[in-house]
C-alpha cells in the first residue's frame, strides 16, 4: 500500500516537536511494510528524510497534483486555510476527486467557540481566529464531510466518543460512521515513576495560557500540607500572572516555575522523579501527556470533564477533580491516597494496565486495518 499522511507540520531536524503524534504513526505503518511518504503544504518546496520516513513539502497546488500517486491518502491535523501553504486546496480535490481517503481528527479540526477553545482576548488576530473557526472552518469541514461520506471509501476517526459526540451534533456526521480509536501510548517507553516515596512531589507540564488552567494547580497547593510540592514545566504569556498567584498564596517555597519544555525522549527520566502527575483541564479530546504519565505509574490528577473521564477511572486509575466537591476537599482525596501505600500502588498499577489496554502497536493496528480497508 502507497500511503500519504498529509498533515500541516512534520517534525524535521531544526523543529522535532511539529505533529509527533503523525511522525509515530508513519514509523509504525513503515515498519508494517507501507510506503509512507508525508506531504506538507509549504510556501516553497523540499523534500527531506526525518528518521527514514520521506517527507515532500510543497505549494498546495503542487501537492494536489500528486495525490493520485498514492492508494490512501490520511489527513492529520491539515488545516482549511486557503492559502499557498493551506490545506484548502487538498481538501477540495479530495472532495471533487472522492480520493480513497482517512482523516483522523482532533479537537482543534472540530471545536468551535466558545464551548472549545478559551483563548480569546479582544484582539485582532482572536477575532480572526474566530471568524476562522466558526465560519470558514466549519463550513468547509461541513461541505467535506457530506461529499466523502457519498463514496464508500472513506473513514473518519476519532480520539473518544466525546469527540465523537461533538463531531455529531456540530456537523451532523453520524456516530456509526465515526471509529473511536485513542492515540497509541508506548507503554515500554515510559516504564516507571518515583512510586509511593516520590509521593509528596507534584509535576505538571502546560503552557502558561489560558488554554489550560494553570493557576488552579496553583490553588490546589494551598490546601495541600506543606510536606507537597510543585514543579510546573513551561512558557507561556501567563508567566507573570501565575507567578503572582504563587506569590500572593505564600506557596513560593513549596511551588516552583521551570520556564522549559522537555523533548519526548526526556520524558521517562523526568517522571522518574516525581510521584503525582497534575492533568488539570479546560477540555482534552484524549490527553496524550496525562496518559504517557499513567504509563509511567504517576498518580494523575485531571478534571471530571469532556473526554477526560474516558481515559482515567475516578478513585481507580487517577483521581478526578470534579468543580462541585470544591478544591479543599479533592486535596483531602489526594492527601488520603498518599497515606495508604498499598492503595497508592494499587492505583498507580491500575493507571499504567489501563494505558496497556490502548498501547501503541494495539492502536496502530487498528489503524492500520481501517486504512487498508479503503483499498
Amino acid at each position: 500500500m502507497k500511503l500519504a499522511l498529509i498533515t500541516s507540520r512534520y517534525p524535521k531536524e531544526n523543529q522535532p516537536y511539529n505533529h509527533m503524534f503523525v511522525h509515530v504513526r508513519a514509523l509504525y505503518f513503515q515498519s508494517q511494510g507501507v510506503e509512507v511518504t508525508v506531504l506538507v503544504p509549504a510556501k516553497s518546496e523540499e523534500n527531506y528524510t526525518f528518521q527514514g520516513i520521506a517527507v515532500k513539502e510543497a505549494p498546495a497546488k503542487v501537492l494536489v497534483r500528486l495525490l493520485t500517486q498514492f492508494d490512501v491518502l490520511y489527513l492529520h491535523l491539515l488545516n482549511q486555510y486557503p492559502l499557498v501553504d493551506g490545506g484548502f486546496s487538498i481538501y477540495n480535490a479530495i472532495r471533487k476527486k472522492q480520493y480513497n481517503t482517512a482523516i483522523y481528527l482532533h479537537g482543534a479540526d472540530v471545536l468551535l467557540y466558545p464551548d472549545g477553545f478559551f483563548d480569546f482576548k479582544w484582539k485582532l488576530k482572536s477575532m480572526v481566529k474566530v471568524c476562522y473557526t466558526n465560519g470558514w472552518k466549519r463550513y468547509a469541514m461541513a461541505r467535506f464531510f457530506k461529499k466523502i461520506m457519498q463514496n464508500k471509501k472513506y473513514a473518519i476517526l476519532t480520539p473518544s466518543k466525546w469527540l465523537a459526540s461533538k463531531l455529531q451534533g456540530i456537523y451532523g456526521v453520524d456516530q456509526q460512521a465515526i471509529s473511536v480509536i485513542p492515540n497509541g501510548i508506548d507503554v515500554d517507553f515510559f516504564t516507571s515513576s518515583g512510586g509511593f516515596e516520590s509521593r509528596y512531589k507534584m509535576l505538571c507540564i502546560r503552557p502558561l495560557n489560558s488554554e489550560y488552567p494553570v493557576e488552579d494547580c496553583v490553588r490546589l497547593m494551598q490546601f495541600m500540607p506543606d510536606a507537597f510540592t510543585l514543579d510546573i514545566y513551561g512558557e507561556g504569556e501567563d508567566y507573570p500572572k501565575i507567578n503572582q498567584l504563587i506569590q500572593e498564596l505564600k506557596l513560593n517555597h513549596r511551588v516552583r516555575i521551570v520556564k522549559q519544555f522537555f523533548v519526548r525522549e526526556e520524558l521517562p527520566q523526568l517522571f522518574q522523579q516525581y510521584g503525582i502527575f497534575n492533568a488539570f483541564s479546560k477540555s482534552d479530546t484524549q490527553g496524550v501527556t496525562m496518559c504517557e504519565a499513567m504509563a509511567s505509574k504517576l498518580l494523575v490528577l485531571s478534571t471530571n470533564k469532556t473526554a477526560i473521564p474516558e481515559f482515567i477511572q475516578d478513585n481507580k486509575t487517577g483521581l478526578l477533580y470534579d468543580e462541585q466537591e470544591g478544591m479543599e476537599h479533592f486535596a483531602q482525596r489526594i492527601v488520603t491516597i498518599c497515606k495508604d501505600r498499598e492503595a497508592f500502588d494499587h492505583m498507580i498499577t491500575s493507571g499504567r494496565i489501563a494505558m496497556q489496554q490502548i498501547n501503541w502497536n494495539t492502536q496502530g493496528e487498528k489503524e492500520l486495518t481501517l486504512l487498508r480497508k479503503l483499498m
